[in-house]
């Protein structure tokens, strides 16, 4: 291969590489809804984007938002709740990533289950 193709395809290579680097790392951070959270039936929450490590914060749709669970410390992007809230309960979902950005999901309620064992 002449010496001008193959720097032609390192710089090509290397410039496609950027591009991916840089589409890779700056995808946008959002928190996925949960579609049926169950009382006392993990749900798995999932994200994209952000820094770890995350804090997950559950909360009641209330004048304040009030936290009722605080996972912090989290890394990778997904994460298994108990679902340990009574069923009817309202809640939404917020993630806040090391450089304290922060996704939120939409309202969720959860529905009735089997068992209220992990209520206790």
């Amino acid at each position: 291969m002449p010496r001008s193709m193959k720097n032609f395809s390192a710089s090509t290579f290397v410039a496609l590489a950027g591009v991916a680097y840089a589409t890779a790392s700056h995808s946008p951070f959002e928190i996925n809804t949960p579609s049926i959270p169950i009382e006392c039936v993990p749900t798995l929450i999932t994200w994209e984007g952000g820094l770890a490590p995350y804090a997950l914060v559950i909360q009641v749709p209330d004048a304040n938002g009030t936290p009722v669970q605080i996972f912090s410390g989290l890394r990778g992007h997904d994460f298994t709740w108990s679902t340990n809230l009574t069923a009817g309960t309202a809640f939404g979902l917020s993630l806040i990533d090391n450089k304290r950005d922060v996704a939120q999901s939409a309202p969720a309620t959860v529905f009735p289950g089997t068992s209220s064992s992990c209520l206790n």
